[in-house]
Parts: C-alpha cells; structure tokens; sequence
C-alpha cells in the first residue's frame, strides 16, 4: 500500500513537478523568443529533458517493486532509453551553449554532426553492454523483484564522460569568451551561462550520494528554469531580430553614459545609422532578406563597437535606423568610426546580391545639445543630409 511516506510518492511527486516545469518552458519559449537555431535546439533539448523525466519515472517503479511482471528486456531497455536521453541532453546542452555565445563552431554544420560522435560511443557501448553487462546488470529475482547492479566501475565512468565532456567543454568555452577582451560587452552574460553550463557535473555527483531521489532530473529541470528566465529578462530588453539593445534600453544606456562622462576633455557622440536602399532591398529579394540584411548590419556595427578603446552602446533605433552612443577622445575618430562601419558593411554583403551601405548622422554632445531628444534630433538632421547626397550621387 502506498502512503505520503512512500519513497516512490517522493519520487513521483518530484518528478511530476519537473516534468510540468519543462512542459510549461517549451511552450511559452516558442511563442516568447525569434524563431532561431538556438531557441529550435533549446526547445528539443527541454523535450529530450521531458522524455528522461518520464523513463526515470518508470524505472523507478519497477525498481521499487510498485510494477510487476516486467521482464528484463523491457527494464533494459527503459533503463537505455534513460541512458540516452542523458547522452541527448548533454549533447544539445553543448550545441545550445555554442549558439548562445555565438561561437563559429556552431555556424557549420559538419562540425555539429562531428560532435556528435560521444553519443555514438555512449550508445554503442549501451547496445553492447546488453549483450555482455560489461557495465551493469538488470536481473530478476524469483520473487519478480528487478535488481540493477553496475558490474565494472571503469566502464561506467567512461560511458559517464561521454555526456560530461559536452558539460565541461560548454561550461569551459563560456569562461573562456567572457575573459576575452572582445567580448566585454557580454562577459556577464558569458559568465552567467559558464556557471549554468557546469551545473549538471554537480547534480550527476549528488545523484550518485542520493540514488533514491530524482536529482539529476530536478536540477537539470532547475537549470534549465534559471537560463529560461535569464533569456527571458534578456530578450526583453533585446531587439527580436537583430539580438542588439532595443530602443528603449539603448536611449536609457546613452542617457547614462551622458551622465558619467570620464572627464570634460573627452567627446560624448550619438551615430543614427540607416541602411541606404533598403526598402529596395525587401522589395527586389523579399522581406526575409530583408531581415538578413538588418542582422548583417547589426552584426557589422557589433563588431565595430569592439574595435574601439571604450565600451558603445548599440542598438535598433526602429526600422532600417540603428543607434550608436560613444565616449571618444577626439573629433577625428568620428570619421574613423564611420568608415569602419561601411567598410564591416561591404564585408559583410560581400557575399550578397546587392551591396549594404549606410548613411550615417551624428551629434555631440555639448551645451546646447545636452538632452537625449537634441542629440537624436541633430543626429537625424545630419543622417538626412547624407542620405540626400548619396542618393544624388546614385543618380549621377
């Protein structure tokens, strides 16, 4: 007879919080975040999640003695399933992870299927151990008991790396892009990720203390709840589709910023960006290009912003408009800056159709123009003007 002090109860009841947990994050992470690679792979990682939920679940009652008359090859093969969505989700952990901090390992695809490779191994070595319990052994007792034993520890811990090493390189290679210089602007981020990433390698060890209660399953699913609302929170404050500063964040940043410059000798500057000829640009190849190509400037001015001594604020003004907000030493660089950003432009489009150009206003800072709407309104004026001789230009 069951009761609230059942084992199983306890069991159950943590389980089935998980398992509502992570079928509630998949839903609304579909409808909250863009339709990108790394949201696709976040959604399959949360469903693999709910799947090991239901297998450890399952083996958990037949190991309890609550289901009975099972026969060994259903309880290895619920106890494999169980393996291999470990193997499933340490793998999707890794490519979610490398699509976070946007690493160019996850941009090619033979390099996604090529990592793959651990969960072969992990699997082949399931399908083997079935045949020979080389690493553990299911076996039932004359009273239909199931008893599950591991028969070579070695072997075990090897089958065990193949889904860790996807943990520690993803945990690792987030230290690693928060410590490096051109990624300042995301070091918390990175840094937040790297501790999430890591995770899992404390719960397998709890789980190895406290067999009898679901750890690894309730903190993945308490992981995986943490990075939801961290993204969550994230995407808030970040433009949909171009992954920069939406409006709002980017005129409050440029506000402070206004506020804290480091000494009266240096230049506070606002830059409006537009993309020239864009509506052709939807017009002619479509608004999905469209959409290609605003990224394509995002990921241009992103990069730009790296090259500078001081931290810019960057983000999507509305439309084809881009905002930029920089501390500079000398008027000079105002210039240099706009170069580089039509020079990141036609590399950036090197590959396209059509070539990405931009024009690009300006203000600075100063007495007269000393509020966030002056400097946007002066910027603009200045865009305008350029926008109008290249389309002069264009036409000559």
């Amino acid at each position: 007879m069951l009761t609230i002090y059942d084992p199983l109860i306890l069991y159950f009841v943590l389980n089935l919080f998980c398992f509502i947990i992570v079928g509630i994050t998949i839903i609304t992470s579909k409808s909250n975040f863009k339709n990108s690679n790394a949201q696709k792979v976040f959604v399959i990682a949360l469903s693999v999640l709910l799947f090991m939920i239901l297998m450890d679940t399952l083996y958990a009652a037949i190991d309890m003695g609550r289901i009975k008359k099972i026969t060994v090859e259903v309880a290895y093969l619920i106890k494999n399933l169980y393996f291999i969505c470990g193997l499933l989700s340490g793998y999707f952990w890794f490519i979610y992870f490398e699509m976070t901090i946007k690493s160019k390992f996850s941009e090619t695809g033979k390099s996604i299927l090529y990592s793959s490779i651990l969960v072969l191994v992990g699997v082949i070595l399931l399908l083997i151990n079935r045949y020979t319990n080389f690493m553990f052994r299911i076996t039932i007792k004359d009273n239909g008991a199931i008893i599950y034993e591991r028969t070579s520890t070695l072997w075990f811990a090897i089958f065990y790396l193949c889904i860790y090493v996807y943990v520690f390189f993803s945990s690792a290679r987030c230290f690693i892009f928060a410590r490096k210089k051109e990624h300042y602007v995301e070091k918390q981020k990175f840094a937040f990720v790297g501790v999430i990433a890591s995770t899992p390698i404390v719960f397998g060890i709890l789980q190895l203390v406290f067999s009898r209660l679901p750890i690894v399953c309730a903190g993945l699913t308490l992981s995986i709840f943490i990075l939801y609302v961290y993204a969550t929170k994230d995407q808030v404050s970040n433009d949909n589709l171009t992954d920069l500063l939406n409006r709002k964040r980017a005129l409050r940043g440029i506000e402070r910023s206004i506020k804290s410059k480091p000494d009266e000798n240096t230049l506070y500057v606002v830059f409006m960006v537009d993309v020239n000829n864009f509506k052709s640009i939807n017009d002619k190849y479509g608004h999905l290009e469209g959409d290609k190509a605003l990224i394509s400037t995002a990921d241009a001015l992103t990069k730009v912003s790296t090259m500078q001594k001081r931290k810019m604020i960057v983000g999507r003004f509305g439309g084809d408009e881009f905002l930029i907000g920089a501390h500079l030493d000398f008027e000079s660089e105002i210039d240099i800056i706009k170069e580089q950003i039509n020079s990141e432009l036609k590399i950036a489009s090197a590959s396209k159709e059509y070539e990405l150009v931009a024009s690009i206003g300006y203000a600075i800072y100063s007495n007269e123009l000393n509020s966030i709407k002056d400097l946007i309104e002066e910027a603009d004026k200045r865009l305008y003007e350029q926008k109008l001789l290249s389309e002069r230009n264009e036409k000559f």
